[in-house]
């Protein structure tokens, strides 16, 4: 019995530390906004080391949105949506500017999607930083 508890203990450990790794940005930073301006919907995006927040987003679909990016981070980061073809580094991606979004600064992506659901990632932390747009 010493030795299961022993055991339960050590894993649990594991799982905490993991996930304190793999978990991002501070407690100080707010949450993205969301807003209208006179050009369209705008959405706030932070960027980590290595996630986004808000990594799943609504957008109205044949409108204008701007997404603006904000990187919290220590490194370079982007934001690059697969086209219509739901694949990466095509012709039909949408990626944001700056190309790198360095430490302290900020970027932006203006889309109009077509109704459907999008995926999105960062070029430098593909496998991390993830998300996916509803366009509704």
């Amino acid at each position: 019995m010493k030795r299961v508890i022993t055991s339960l203990l050590a894993f649990s450990l594991g799982i905490a530390m993991f996930a304190a790794a793999c978990g991002g940005g501070s407690a100080e930073t707010a949450p993205p906004a969301e807003s209208q301006s006179p050009s369209g919907q705008v959405i706030g995006v932070i960027m980590g080391d290595n996630f986004f927040r808000a990594n799943e987003l609504t957008i109205s679909a044949g409108q204008p949105v701007t997404i603006s990016l904000k990187n919290d981070g220590s490194f370079g980061h982007n934001l690059r949506i697969a086209g219509a073809d739901g694949l990466y580094d095509t012709s039909d991606d949408l990626v944001s500017e700056p190309r790198v979004t360095k430490s302290g600064d900020e970027g932006t992506l203006t889309v109009n999607l077509e109704r459907g659901l999008y995926v999105f990632r960062c070029d430098f932390h593909p496998i991390e930083m993830v998300g996916q747009i509803a366009a509704q």
